[in-house]
């Protein structure tokens, strides 16, 4: 019978093999990091690859590979906004040669005329004196509800209310006058079937003292 080896020699590859794996795993690191990377010659890179395969063969595993470079997240761009520039008539090709619009016409040909006069021609001061003013249709369109009005006075009352093309009629006015230089204003509106129409007059006279 084969006689069994005492506990100390069994005991012996054991340990060697403990020795043999924490060799690897101190020096395999050291060797690489003087490699061609680090300034090392190609044999030493050679060793240090070796110290690793050895490393990771005693580990019983084999280490994953250092991940890739995150892809570099490109610098921020900023975009001016930019403002396109205002239409102008050329960029229409219709709006070539294209005619102006005509002046806006008025609806009717409706128009009255005001004239003004003053008795007695002579006046002296504190003189009543009365103003003829006389409202004419100048137009070519019918007018009706005539008014006149004097300036200090308010409306006056007028022959006839309501005139055909080419009619006239007389509104009176009577007042009180003062010494010097005197101008007074009367003015009329007469309405045809679509607007109103309105003229003016101004008069100015002398007042003796």
């Amino acid at each position: 019978m084969a006689s069994t080896p005492d506990l100390p020699t069994r005991r012996w590859p054991f340990v060697v093999g403990i020795a043999a794996f924490a060799l690897a795993l101190t020096v395999g690191p050291i060797i690489a990091t003087s490699g061609i990377d680090a300034g090392g010659s190609a044999a030493h890179y050679a060793a240090g690859n070796t110290g690793m395969v050895v490393a990771r063969a005693a580990a019983g595993s084999d280490a994953a590979a250092p991940a890739a470079n995150p892809t570099a997240i490109p610098a921020f761009v900023e975009v001016t906004p930019t403002t396109a520039a205002p239409a102008q008539a050329g960029d229409d090709p219709a709006a070539i040669d294209r005619p102006a619009p005509a002046p806006e016409e008025p609806l009717d040909g409706g128009s009255i005329s005001v004239a003004l006069q003053v008795e007695p021609p002579e006046l002296e001061d504190g003189d009543t004196a009365r103003w003829t003013i006389t409202v004419s249709n100048d137009g070519d369109a019918y007018l009706w509800g005539v008014y006149a009005f004097f300036e200090g006075i308010g409306p006056v009352p007028c022959a006839n209310r309501q005139l055909d093309v080419g009619a006239s009629t007389t509104c009176t006015a009577d007042g009180p006058v003062w010494a010097g230089t005197q101008a007074s204003t009367a003015w009329a509106t007469a309405w045809t079937t679509l607007r109103m129409v309105e003229g003016q007059a101004i008069l100015t006279y002398d007042v003796g003292t």
